[in-house]
């Protein structure tokens, strides 16, 4: 059912924004990876990492949905942001809040390999404010057809950090030894 969602999602978003927003977060990634691995400690390739999958997160969730998908009649619906489902675990449950768990995830992991805690908690805040900002997004930004749900940022955010403790559970075993 998750491959169905998901060949289901790609048939309706525009190629071209996806293709030419990740395009700008490798650019991006490239500029800035050294002063963000001095400032964070991070590896210079865990720097690049950190911004690409945040940069492929946005483009991908700030993408236009094309006309054409008939998963919501946006112009029946008002602009409005769904606050909280009360069937939480069952959402957690759909392929939908399952992808919202895992784009998040890479950059949590990324994070945990910060060598000071204190870059570790910088970075993690600086990874919770997009899904909040592009939930903002999707409310406000008629045209891109998109419906904001609180939801996800709760689903991003436990994502965030699931990723995180799993490397960092994974660095205190591998520091321990045998």
């Amino acid at each position: 059912i998750a491959h169905a969602w998901i060949d289901r999602q790609l048939a309706f978003w525009s190629p071209a924004w996806v293709l030419g927003g990740c395009a700008l977060t490798v650019a991006v990634a490239l500029v800035v990876h050294t002063p963000l691995a001095r400032w964070s400690r991070l590896p210079a390739w865990a720097s690049i990492a950190y911004v690409v999958f945040l940069g492929v997160a946005l483009a991908w969730t700030l993408s236009p949905r094309s006309p054409g998908d008939h998963y919501f009649d946006f112009d029946a619906v008002r602009p409005r942001c769904t606050a909280w489902r009360r069937d939480m675990l069952t959402a957690l449950s759909t392929p939908e809040w399952q992808f919202n768990l895992g784009l998040l995830a890479p950059v949590g992991a990324v994070t945990a390999l910060a060598r000071r805690a204190a870059a570790r908690r910088r970075l993690l805040l600086i990874a919770a404010v997009p899904p909040i900002l592009v939930e903002g997004a999707q409310f406000a930004v008629r045209s891109l057809n998109r419906v904001c749900e609180g939801t996800d940022i709760v689903t991003n955010w436990l994502g965030l950090l699931a990723g995180y403790a799993l490397v960092r559970a994974a660095v205190r075993i591998g520091r321990s030894g045998p």
